[in-house]
Parts: structure tokens; C-alpha cells; sequence
């Protein structure tokens, strides 16, 4: 599946993954701009 739903009840280092294996994501403001800034 290309597709992933991550909020921040996902740890850190498991979102990071997915940025790597995804191509469409669906997430709040408050995880992209973390997740930027790391």
C-alpha cells in the first residue's frame, strides 16, 4: 500500500520509516512540522 495515516500517537521513529517506504500521507500540521524540524 502507497498510502499512511500518521499522527502523533506514532512514535517518531516509526513515522520515520514510512517517509522513506510511502508516497501519500495523510497528517496534522503538528506532525509535519516535527518531523521537518528532525
Amino acid at each position: 500500500e502507497w498510502t499512511i495515516d500518521m499522527t502523533g500517537q506514532m512514535s517518531p521513529s516509526k513515522r520515520s520509516s514510512f517517509w522513506e517506504t510511502k508516497r501519500v500521507f495523510f497528517v496534522t500540521p503538528q506532525v509535519l512540522e516535527k518531523d521537518i524540524k528532525s
